[in-house]
């Protein structure tokens, strides 16, 4: 599986040892549009636009974003494996960005995803970006 594969990372696995290890982010060329990839928290996105971030402290309280880059300063962003659950509450999920890879032949993007910020259920996903 040469398209998925990362002469950078060698052979070496990713520790899930704390909440840094969700601190990473990821660029990705989709072709027609770039974007950055990160985990972050749903707070910050009113935050961003004051200078004012909050620091991720706990992964309860985050969720995968992305920005789709053009000419803005700062795009706006949107969820990237976010859905509501039950009365409108989202249920916080969150992606191993740092693991992630994208085949650019297919215009497939595959990550691990965390449910509900619980470190004990993850699951493959896979995207195709617009």
């Amino acid at each position: 599986m040469r398209e998925f594969s990362r002469a950078s990372r060698g052979s070496a696995a990713q520790q899930v040892a704390s909440a840094d290890t969700y601190k990473t982010f990821s660029y990705l060329d989709g072709g027609s549009k770039q974007y950055i990839l990160m985990n972050d928290s749903h707070e910050n996105t009113e935050k961003a636009k004051t200078g004012k971030l909050s620091v991720i402290s706990d992964v309860q309280h985050c969720d995968a974003f992305y920005y789709a880059l053009g000419n803005e300063v700062m795009p706006d962003r949107g969820t990237v494996l976010d859905a509501p659950g039950k009365n409108n509450i989202y249920v916080n999920n969150i992606a191993m960005f740092s693991i992630s890879a994208y085949d650019a032949d297919r215009n497939i993007y595959v990550t691990v995803k965390i449910d509900d910020g619980n470190r004990r259920v993850a699951r493959l996903v896979w995207m195709t970006p617009q």
